[in-house]
């Protein structure tokens, strides 16, 4: 695994930038002044419904939980035909460019807290308000983490309008 700049013990990435995964509970952590949403999709990239957004109102959805800077991502447990969490982002405070505000900086461990996985701290966003900014997906029988750092600037409803909502 060795050491990121700076002598940080996690991988660090840039977008685009994968990982495999270890079987079992998968934590992924944003710490800040952030909201934390996951968007659980299928192999053609759509939710399924209101079901799949899990967000600070609706915490849990199958094998999917948030809780504050926290998601807990158990792939076994998905509804069936998920095959990817998106990680999302936005400002705690909606009318807050995420360019204002501490770069997100996300951070992946495995099954009871163990070693970390990955961390990853995308570029720095300027008048985006929401951020995808990883996906756990599956790749055969397998599961992987890979960094996305996408973002729009015309929040929720804009990225509702063009994305994978069905």
């Amino acid at each position: 695994m060795g050491t990121a700049r700076g002598g940080d013990p996690w991988p660090s990435w840039c977008p685009a930038v994968n990982q495999p995964l270890p079987d079992g509970t998968l934590t992924i952590r944003v710490p800040g002044p952030f909201d934390l949403s996951a968007l659980i999709t299928g192999d053609d990239g759509k939710v399924a419904g209101d079901a799949d957004f899990v967000f600070f109102n609706q915490p849990t959805a199958p094998g999917t939980r948030v809780d504050g800077d926290t998601i807990t991502v158990r792939p076994g447990q998905l509804r069936p035909g998920a095959s990817r969490v998106t990680v999302v982002v936005s400002p705690a405070d909606p009318g807050t460019p995420l360019g204002r505000l501490p770069v997100p900086v996300m951070s992946v461990t495995g099954s009871g807290g163990g070693a970390p996985l990955a961390r990853f701290a995308p570029p720095r966003p300027g008048a985006e308000t929401v951020l995808l900014l990883a996906e756990i997906y599956r790749r055969g029988t397998r599961w992987k983490v890979r960094a996305i750092a996408r973002g729009t600037r015309t929040g929720w409803p804009g990225w509702r309008a063009t994305s994978a909502w069905t």
